[in-house]
């Protein structure tokens, strides 16, 4: 078990190191009913991996901004922002589309983004799209993946 853990320090973060822990000592123990939590050596050494580590701070917007954006601009209603995903989300160059397909009442809905020099919401949404990690875009439940 060190050497994997000292084989897969040189490729990985100590919190994914730890993770691996986790998930292995879950499997283990599940699978082959051994506990790897008794392995001290092992602890000590993703102790000292972790010693001093700063893990990077994502760099998107957070939900309170984006959600700040979309129920200034469409007065959305809570379950609409749930139900929101990248395919309602179309970028036109000068403004941003929003097509809310069912509403409360049965009726699409739509409204537009626009660049206003105080909120600067057309700069936030694409902002927010062009941080967001590659590959979530195709999973409809990440609203604002990629606007198309």
């Amino acid at each position: 078990m060190m050497a994997y853990f000292q084989d897969l320090s040189e490729k990985y973060s100590p919190n994914s190191l730890w993770a691996k822990y986790s998930y292995l000592k879950a499997t283990f123990l599940i699978n082959e009913n051994i506990d790897i939590s008794i392995f001290k050596q092992l602890i000590a050494f993703l102790k000292q991996k972790s010693k001093g580590y700063s893990p990077k701070k994502s760099q998107v917007l957070t939900v309170e901004q984006v959600i700040l954006v979309m129920g200034v601009f469409g007065a959305l209603r809570k379950i609409e922002m749930v139900q929101l995903t990248i395919e309602n989300v179309i970028d036109k160059g000068s403004v941003i589309l929003v097509q809310i397909p069912k509403t409360k009442t049965d009726e699409c809905k739509s409204f537009t983004i626009i660049e206003e020099e105080e909120l600067g919401a057309l700069q936030l949404v694409r902002k927010y799209a062009s941080l967001r990690p590659p590959g979530l875009a195709e999973k409809k439940h990440n609203p604002l993946g990629k606007i198309r």
